[in-house]
């Protein structure tokens, strides 16, 4: 059993969380392997299971730092009977805070989608224990880490990457009708977030949209780690839209809130019903949303808001009144009429714009996400111009210019690309596909020049997370002797499974570097494979190189960019870094299996470039494929 390190590591800092210390996030760093026992010497903590008979122990709670204590609690979720581990985090070795109100909210870390029995310390090492599918023992190593806090991106900087969360507390139409309009637009690139994602950080987005569903429901999923991920990205100068529950979710006033907008509510009784009420804009609205001066708009249980007091963070401006109100409790009657329906705040560096009421769901309003988006997302800093001159400086080189490599011509593929192996690849819908074989693997190998000391930028689809492809780079070559001459073929049985012959020809094949497998030896893959381990995954070089690639959707056209800098490669998704891999100073892992690469063959610096079709059933779709010199800043 692989199962996949889920959680890039966070130390985090809580200055505007009352009581808060620094938090240490638990991370995967190996896959799960076999354990026969625990080494002399060993320390153990004891993971918590829920509804087990053991009563546990303050004891079963780590001491990771002084005042930090963490304790592992393994549960089954009732509804979906899958098993977890969740990781949370106390200031003090006691388990009365497992009582607390907004326990997940307040305590969670960190999760992992296993049973674990319990953590040790052997020496300087941490691992964990559980047991795999046949009840046999497994452990992983884990550490406790510190990462760098999330950095948004740059306004100005190419198409304007918005995530929008989607987990438990995020429910209704307003994920899907903000997916859909914002990506009508031809300048914003929108990535759908679970929990997991936003707690591995929210670097190389321009905002972050949280809709309407429950607000301590998505507090709960975020859990501390999240939570405390969002404050940061908003006040390095990320956006926060928040739409009913995620207008919850910004306010200060509640304790499991994300803080970045000073507001609260008047009273507890959140429920006052669901109508079409009655707003006024103001001319700001009118200007920056394109909202009619008056209009009505949908409203289901969104908060009153009221300023929350707090000197740290600055008053937030009403862009948008209701004019008429609903309430289920005559006692509350009377308070909606005239508060702000719409606010626009700020914190730190970044801009928090929050509605109580749907507009995104009410007719003649669609776009209104788009527009509230792009409010938040800061314009870069205008020139000095009263400053005192400064000395004439060398103008700046530009950035270099990308060159795409033909994919398409004429319907067909470009007749710069030749196929290696079996398979092939078919034009469909203005991109290549994939077009797999039962025979074996395949190459579509670039023969018009070798590529070297350069960028490498491939956007990509896939179909499912199990969809196996790869970008080959750094081919020697030989490759090109390949053509027509595919190696041995895999031969399968009615269900698809190959047979055990047939694998031993083809493991033959490869060791002679036959056909494709000339290229898996003589150059490098960089794996496109959502559901793999961490050494096999989208990102990595294949199993020379692990990925910190945490995919969280499917389906979306991703954009790969591949720097290859000397000898150097590193690897960047949507503006993230996932890997690095330098053969001059890389302690190489033991090759395991027959299909994995051979360490010894040196690769080229400037080599072949190509695109791989594997399996039956691993669509992958690729629309462009461009290369540029080094950029000053890469070529460093």
């Amino acid at each position: 059993m692989k199962i996949p390190a889920l959680l890039a590591a966070t130390f985090l800092t809580f200055p505007c969380m009352a009581g808060a210390e620094d938090i240490f996030v638990p991370a995967l760093t190996t896959d799960w392997a076999s354990f026969d026992k625990l080494p002399p010497g060993a320390k153990v903590w004891q993971a918590m299971v829920d509804r087990s008979n053991e009563i546990p122990l303050p004891e079963s709670m780590i001491e990771v730092a002084a005042d930090s204590f963490y304790l592992f609690r393994s549960r089954e979720d009732r509804k979906t009977g899958k098993i977890s581990t969740r990781v949370y985090h106390s200031t003090k070795q006691d388990l009365a805070f497992l009582k607390e109100d907004y326990l997940e909210a307040m305590h969670l870390v960190a999760e992992f989608p296993v049973k674990v029995t319990y953590a040790f310390q052997s020496e300087k090492d941490w691992l964990l224990h559980t047991e795999g599918p046949k009840n046999e023992s497994q452990s992983a190593k884990i550490e406790w880490r510190k990462i760098t806090p999330p950095v948004p991106a740059a306004p100005g900087a190419g198409k304007l990457r918005v995530a929008i969360f989607d987990d438990n507390g995020s429910f209704g139409a307003g994920v899907p009708k903000c997916a859909a309009q914002l990506g009508k637009t031809t300048d914003i690139e929108v990535t759908k977030l679970n929990a997991a994602g936003i707690r591995a950080g929210l670097s190389g987005y321009h905002a972050v949209v949280f809709t309407g569903g429950s607000g301590s429901a998505q507090a709960a999923a975020l859990g501390l780690a999240g939570r405390e991920q969002v404050r940061r990205f908003v006040e390095a100068g990320g956006g926060y839209v928040g739409i009913c529950a995620g207008a919850y979710l910004a306010c200060d006033g509640f304790s499991w809130g994300v803080h970045v907008l000073d507001a609260k509510t008047p009273s507890n009784l959140w429920e006052r019903g669901k109508a079409e009420l009655q707003i006024e804009a103001t001319d700001t609205a009118r200007s920056r949303l394109h909202m009619p001066a008056s209009a009505s708009v949908l409203y289901h249980n969104g908060p009153i808001l009221t300023p929350g007091g707090n000197p740290a963070l600055p008053d937030y401006e009403p862009l948008v009144f209701f004019r008429s109100e609903v309430s289920k409790t005559p006692k509350h009657a009377g308070l909606q009429i005239n508060s702000p329906a719409i606010v626009l705040g700020s914190c730190g560096k970044g801009k928090v714009l929050v509605s109580s009421p749907h507009p995104e769901q009410s007719a003649g309003m669609e776009r209104w996400i788009e527009d509230a988006v792009r409010a938040v997302i800061a314009e870069p800093p205008a020139p000095n111009t009263a400053a005192a001159p400064k000395k004439e400086e060398p103008a700046k080189k530009a950035e270099p210019e990308w060159r795409a490599l033909p994919l398409i011509t004429d319907g067909k593929v470009n007749a710069d690309w030749v196929h290696v192996g079996w398979g092939g690849f078919v034009v469909d819908d203005g991109a290549l596909r994939t077009d797999c074989a039962p025979k074996g693997l395949g190459l579509l190998v670039y023969k018009k020049e070798k590529i070297g000391n350069c960028q490498v930028r491939v956007v990509y689809r896939s179909k499912e997370p199990k969809s196996n492809s790869g970008v080959y780079i750094r081919v020697a070559d030989g490759i090109l002797d390949q053509v027509e001459k595919p190696g041995a073929v895999f031969e399968r049985d009615a269900a698809g499974k190959i047979s055990k012959e047939s694998a031993e020809l083809m493991k033959g094949s490869s060791e002679r570097d036959e056909g494709p497998w000339y290229a898996v030896h003589h150059g490098y893959e960089v794996q496109i494979a959502d559901a793999a381990d961490i050494m096999h995954r989208t990102g990595a070089l294949y199993s020379l190189a692990p990925s910190t690639f945490a995919p969280k959707d499917t389906g979306v056209w991703r954009t790969m960019i591949i720097t290859l800098t000397g000898k150097k490669v590193s690897v960047e998704i949507d503006g993230v870094p996932v890997s690095s891999f330098d053969p001059a100073t890389a302690k190489l892992p033991e090759r395991k299996q027959w299909y994995e690469p051979k360490r010894e063959p040196e690769r080229p610096e400037a080599g072949y470039f190509g695109l791989q079709n594997h399996d039956p059933g691993d669509v992958v779709w690729f629309k462009e494929v461009s290369v540029r010199p080094l950029p000053a800043n890469a070529a460093k």
